[in-house]
């Protein structure tokens, strides 16, 4: 099964380009909530920002407004047995799991924590590398233009341009629409072969488009 997956298109669009300038002003008061899956740009942009700064306590509980046994677990975790950072024993965030699995950590918490997050700049970039499917690997430009391309695509065009195999293309079509790279490798007839042409298209077709 695919340990990664990435958000809608539209979300993902809308926050390339941003740079991660460091700055810390208060999150919004009201935030949108973001969908988050391992992979995405906001669930990368939350274990990244949390590798940063997950051990400073009045930035969580203060600024980012988490409850306070919430942050101090976050702290505790980061810093390791010997409540310091930057030594041996540091915990480190791999997965939304991983958060997830910290005391007094909610869904709450982890949308606040994401919307900060994204909103100063902690995200995916087009050329880093966001999962591998099936042994597949795609970029963040990859997957979100794989995701475009089988969610547009006509059936005939998907079998005849990409030359994919009819149940392949019977299973996309009837998934439609695909959110995510996760949910597109787990379809019955799709594979590594049909996941390596669907992304080489993609990026023809980005290159085409430009």
């Amino acid at each position: 099964m695919a340990r990664y997956c990435v958000v809608s298109v539209l979300f993902a669009a809308a926050l390339i380009g941003c740079a991660h300038t460091g700055a810390r002003p208060v999150a919004p008061a009201a935030a949108p909530t973001v969908q988050l899956n391992d992979g995405s740009v906001a669930a990368i942009g939350l274990i990244d920002f949390l590798n940063d700064h997950g051990h400073e306590l009045e930035l969580l509980d203060g600024h980012i407004g988490l409850d306070r046994r919430a942050s101090e677990a976050l702290v505790s975790f980061r810093t390791g047995p010997d409540g310091r950072q930057g030594s041996a024993d540091d915990g480190y965030f791999f997965e939304l799991a991983d958060v997830d699995a910290i005391s007094w950590v909610g869904p709450a918490s982890m949308q606040k924590l994401a919307a900060y997050a994204v909103a100063h700049g902690y995200m995916a970039t087009d050329y880093r590398v966001v999962g591998s499917f099936e042994g597949v690997s795609f970029t963040f430009a990859q997957a979100e233009g794989t995701l475009d391309l089988v969610n547009t695509m006509s059936p005939r065009a998907l079998d005849s341009q990409l030359d994919l195999d009819s149940r392949t293309v019977d299973s996309i079509v009837a998934a439609r629409p695909i959110q995510s790279l996760g949910q597109l490798s787990e379809l019955y007839w799709v594979g590594p072969s049909a996941l390596a042409r669907l992304r080489t298209h993609a990026e023809r077709r980005s290159v085409a488009s430009r």
